[in-house]
């Protein structure tokens, strides 16, 4: 036994220094790139270690092991990632216990992951897991161990940084008590298969372990950096973020080996924070379910209980406890008898990866339906001094609701959101939303919200325990209550449900961020498209050159695009008989926007449908759609606002100075596109009866004069041509004493003529004019 100890422990030193490697033979050192290594100074024993990596030079079989520890004694391993010819992997490995003949064993694997036996060069278990990282991002590697049924646990999590959600990757019982992160811990890069003319590289920031004795978290900020042979192709450094190393090719060290590296990083890891819905909650013919969901970017589960009460208030010694839930485990199904006359109320407590806890409760569907059966309910909302500021009343009979407001501030205490109230349609679209803020005076008001049978409900309150009341009118019964309350209404009852039961909105035709607009004509003969891509704010309008429909001499079509003030951005009508010139438009648009399409023959020949899922949506002769965060929100045409000071969207604005007998003796054309504006003077008189009879003011952002021109009604003028400057915030001042029939302002692009007075001031902002006197 103390013989295959001691080979063992020399065969993990070889591994750990990068000369051997589990899954491949022996190398030789003159044809691999030289192993890397880059350990803290500050080495602590620890329960947990997380590093973050990233790599922008990921030369075939090279395996990055970011974390090591107790090479060649109890629990030895290593965890990392591989570039392999053909894949990138995450690797995880343990040799066998050395005190114990057992094997361990693979407790938990994620879906993407194999485990297995390893021999030859000592023997243990490992892990490999298919995961298609990407060079030049940034990936946080967690590792932890645990001590469970005289066992130690190690497991293995991951965070793309990214989008910062995370992934349990692992879970290997390792037959052995009270093994810790000791010793030896650390990076190291190696080439495992002798391929030393390609580079490979890494960086990595964010070292942090926690210690065993006190739970504490050292912040490991210095890191030493070692070459294994530093007279070969090497090289490493860092700044104030991170550490990196290289090796292979042609690579010169600009540093010795051995130097130390001083990182700015907080004194405190950066995980994000605990979150999840419980997504079912059930007691029916004596079994429970319970389920629940992490949020998309919340820390992993490590474990979980849960507490059953026959009291709304969940006081006292619960009536049923399920300890012991494991990090992987988002559910329970026990058969058990419970039995309450005042309904069964859970605590769901889940304990994050980094020990962080919170618990949410939830009343069990099945308990105490009969409380939520009737016509009747009532939400009252209090805030600052018990004062109410608003009142919810639902009829579900009628399915109608009516919400008042009071004109009074909500909390003084509260900047954000203290309270709202959010109805949802079937699809999980919004059809109403009101938020209070705390600080804020509310605008009185009465409002009807029209709901129908599979709407949802959700009900807010930051002070709900003793300032939100919800009650059965019906029954004068009070309800159960909560910070966040969810409903999904029905004929004559509201039932509650979990926030996250509210369907993805995703699966509507409505949903999604690409859409496409046909416009057919005659024999089906497509004459135009719009498509929108609202994840670059881009619309594409594509026309095709041709007749739409020679059998209407009229309108046969129209498409619409306004901002959200009203404005025209993009307007286009398809006669029928008229031939349009081909055109291919990109138009930049905004939420808020609303789009208007007009077709005659709309029932087949208008086809709009979401991009996403393929879905279609609705059409017909005259339909408007709003864009929202979400996608398209169907609304009237009445409801867009009519503009205040208008915005006129184009590259080339032209402008018209007419005089005496409505001669032309001055234009003033304006190319956005190029930045500058031309003034051209005709020769003559411009009106004899008038002294000064027209103006030109052009100021740049600074509001700095660069362009300014006064014409003399009776001065004789000469043929001339100038220009001037033009950029984002310039503001033009144009004057005409005969502006109403003398002046014209014209878009060139789509001909329309912009308002004009006396005295008329434009403003140059992202794609065209806006009015702003």
């Amino acid at each position: 036994m103390k013989k295959k100890s001691l080979l063992i422990g020399i065969i993990n030193l070889l591994i750990i220094f990068g000369v051997v490697n589990i899954n491949t033979k022996l190398v030789y050192a003159h044809t691999n790139a030289t192993g890397m290594y880059v350990s803290p100074v500050n080495e602590k024993k620890a329960d947990m270690m997380l590093v973050d990596w990233s790599t922008t030079k990921n030369a075939p079989n090279t395996y990055w092991a970011v974390h090591n520890w107790n090479a060649g004694g109890e629990a030895g391993g290593y965890a990392g990632f591989q570039q392999r010819s053909d894949r990138r992997t995450l690797h995880f490995a343990i040799w066998d216990p050395v005190s114990v003949r057992q094997p361990i064993e693979a407790e938990y694997l994620s879906s993407s992951s194999t485990s297995s036996r390893f021999g030859g060069e000592g023997e243990g278990m490992k892990v490999e897991t298919n995961y298609n990282w990407n060079p030049n991002s940034w990936y946080k590697m967690t590792m932890r161990n645990w001590q469970e049924d005289g066992h130690t646990k190690f497991g293995q999590w991951i965070r793309d940084e990214s989008t910062k959600e995370w992934k349990q990757i692992a879970v290997l019982d390792f037959p052995v008590a009270n093994v810790n992160f000791g010793w030896g811990t650390g990076m190291f890069q190696e080439d495992w298969a002798g391929n030393g003319q390609d580079v490979r590289n890494a960086r990595l920031k964010n070292f942090y372990s926690r210690s065993v004795s006190n739970q504490d978290w050292n912040s490991l900020n210095k890191q030493r950096i070692t070459s294994q042979y530093p007279e070969k192709n090497w090289n490493g450094g860092g700044n104030s973020e991170y550490v990196w190393v290289e090796a292979g090719g042609n690579t010169k060290p600009s540093m010795t080996s051995g130097q130390v590296f001083n990182i700015n990083q907080p004194s405190k890891p950066d995980v994000g924070t605990l979150d999840f819905d419980i997504t079912n909650a059930k007691y029916e013919n004596n079994y429970l379910n319970i389920s629940w969901k992490l949020k998309n970017q919340s820390t992993p589960q490590f474990k979980g209980k849960i507490e059953i009460y026959n009291n709304s208030s969940m006081t006292g010694t619960p009536i049923k406890t399920i300890n012991n839930i494991k990090s992987y485990k988002n559910s329970i199904k026990e058969s058990c008898q419970l039995s309450s006359s005042t309904g069964l109320y859970a605590k769901v407590i889940i304990t994050d990866l980094f020990d962080n806890t919170i618990t949410k409760t939830v009343t069990l569907a099945g308990s105490n339906e009969s409380n939520y059966k009737g016509s009747n309910f009532t939400f009252d909302f209090k805030g600052y001094s018990d004062q109410q500021f608003a009142k919810l009343d639902l009829n579900l009979d009628k399915l109608t609701s009516k919400l008042t407001v009071e004109n009074i501030k909500t909390h003084y205490y509260f900047n954000d959101s203290y309270a709202s109230i959010l109805v949802q349609n079937n699809l999980g679209q919004t059809v109403f939303y009101k938020d209070f803020i705390g600080n804020k005076v509310n605008d009185a008001m009465v409002k009807d919200i029209p709901l129908k049978e599979g709407y949802y409900l959700t009900v807010k309150h930051r002070e709900y325990s003793n300032r939100l009341f919800v009650t059965n009118v019906d029954k004068n019964l009070s309800l159960d209550k909560g910070a966040t309350n969810t409903y999904k209404i029905s004929k004559n009852q509201l039932n509650p449900i979990s926030e996250s039961e509210i369907p993805d909105p995703n699966k509507s035709p409505y949903v999604g961020k690409h859409f496409d607009f046909t416009f057919k004509g005659l024999g089906d003969w497509l004459f135009g498209q719009l498509t929108l891509d609202l994840s670059s704010n881009q619309a594409k309008v594509d026309i095709k050159k041709g007749e739409p429909h020679v059998y209407f001499d009229d309108s046969y079509a129209s498409l619409s695009i306004k901002d959200n003030e009203g404005n025209t951005v993009y307007t286009k009508d398809f006669i029928g008989d008229k031939s349009n010139e081909a055109l291919v438009k990109n138009i930049p648009i905004k939420n808020g926007y609303y789009i208007t399409m007009n077709h005659q023959e709309s029932k087949d020949r208008l086809l709009i449908t979401n991009l996403d899922n393929k879905l279609e949506l609705e059409k017909g002769n005259s339909i408007t759609y709003k864009i929202t965060d979400s996608g398209l929100l169907k609304v009237s045409e009445s409801e867009i606002p009519k503009p205040i000071k208008p915005t006129y969207y184009g590259t080339e604005f032209n402008t018209l100075f007419k005089g005496y007998a409505d001669r032309v003796f001055a234009e003033m054309k304006m190319d956005l596109s190029k930045k500058q504006v031309t003034v051209t003077t005709n020769a003559g008189v411009p009106h004899s009866y008038f002294n000064e009879y027209a103006t030109i003011l052009i100021q740049n952002s600074k509001k700095e004069t660069v362009y300014s021109k006064k014409f003399i009604g009776t001065y004789n003028y000469q043929s001339n041509s100038e220009t001037a400057p033009l950029e984002e915030g310039s503001i033009i001042t144009i004057t005409h004493l005969e502006s109403k029939d003398r002046l014209k302002i014209i878009n060139t692009e789509n001909l329309s003529e912009l308002e004009k007075a006396d005295s008329v001031t434009y403003q140059v902002i992202n794609g065209g004019l806006k009015k702003i006197s």
